[in-house]
């Protein structure tokens, strides 16, 4: 018995510090936990900037946001990000990662510096830098349009069809159809790094690797490697990227702020913008926490398949 309570005295003094320093994460959890239960909370309220009291609204928020042209078209434009960001990022990613795998690794010290860099920057930075690539006097995209393709025939002729000439080329971020493809290229060339490199790390898992190595050996082709060996044991790097550049494509802010405002009009607005002027531009703090636990739910139905697939495999159900 003896014995016994020094052991069970000598187990709580090793995991004591485990304790104290796991205490600033717990409470920063609980904050989260308070103000994301807070922020659904305050949605069904008619809460304003300066109000002294919130009172039940029941869905009002809800049924204004549905009744508005500019909601469903940031809805619309979330959409969007999810299809011409997602898809790519996380396709040129594994095509990359792919890449580094089947060369070798003759083309790692290329392309993956090439592709990280660009990861290590602020969403703030890299909208002013695509800000200044697409400004339509001084900017990288036109200096080039205007004096290399637009000199080569075929280009040219294909490019006044689109009505662009070297007097009149294209105002990119003040275009209503075209600014958003603007702002996505910018988010893919910060993200297609990030996606390369958790696909990387998938191809360097010991198991996988060896199938690889092995296929090699017997003479197998990038194809018949692709279709028979890395995709069927790739689905869980796909389903990690796919919900993660999903995530953020729901929550992206930064850059399209910086880049346009949500501008023209509100042609490039997504929901995360649109929550931050109605709550701090309009002071409908209350229509801003309807607009955050939409985006909150949306980002819950995201994740349940990741978590699904994560509980069959570290329980092997």
């Amino acid at each position: 018995m003896v014995l016994e309570g020094v052991r069970k005295a000598m187990r709580l003094g090793k995991y004591k510090y485990s304790f104290i320093f796991l205490a600033p994460a717990l409470f920063f959890i609980l904050i989260l936990y308070f103000m994301t239960i807070w922020t659904i909370a305050m949605s069904f309220t008619d809460w304003t900037f300066g109000s002294k009291e919130a009172h039940f609204a029941g869905l009002d928020r809800y049924l204004e946001l549905s009744a508005e042209e500019r909601f469903w078209r940031n809805v619309y434009n979330n959409i969007l990000w999810l299809v011409f960001f997602v898809i790519p990022s996380t396709l040129l990613g594994f095509f990359l990662a792919f890449l580094m795998e089947i060369s070798a690794e003759k083309l790692e010290p290329y392309l993956r510096p090439l592709f990280l860099y660009p990861t290590a920057l602020s969403f703030v930075v890299t909208g002013v830098l695509w800000s200044w690539i697409f400004d339509p006097r001084r900017g990288v995209f036109n200096f080039v349009l205007a004096n290399y393709l637009l000199e080569v025939p075929v280009l040219r002729e294909v490019l006044q069809v689109m009505g662009i000439t070297k007097n009149s080329l294209p105002l990119l971020l003040d275009d209503p159809d075209r600014a958003i493809f603007c702002i996505v290229m910018a988010a893919m060339w910060q993200y297609t790094g990030f996606a390369m490199l958790l696909f990387l790390a998938a191809f360097r898992e010991s198991l996988l690797r060896q199938l690889i190595e092995a296929a090699m050996i017997d003479g197998a082709g990038a194809l018949q490697l692709l279709k028979h060996i890395i995709l069927p044991n790739m689905k869980h790097a796909f389903l990690i990227v796919t919900c993660l550049l999903a995530i953020f494509s729901l929550k992206v802010f930064d850059v399209v702020w910086v880049m346009t405002r949500g501008g023209p009009g509100y042609a490039t607005e997504v929901l995360a913008v649109y929550m931050y002027v109605a709550a701090f531009a309009q002071d409908l703090l209350a229509k801003g926490c309807a607009i955050a636990t939409i985006i909150f739910s949306l980002t819950a139905v995201i994740i349940v398949p990741y978590v699904y697939y994560a509980i069959k495999r570290w329980f092997g159900l």
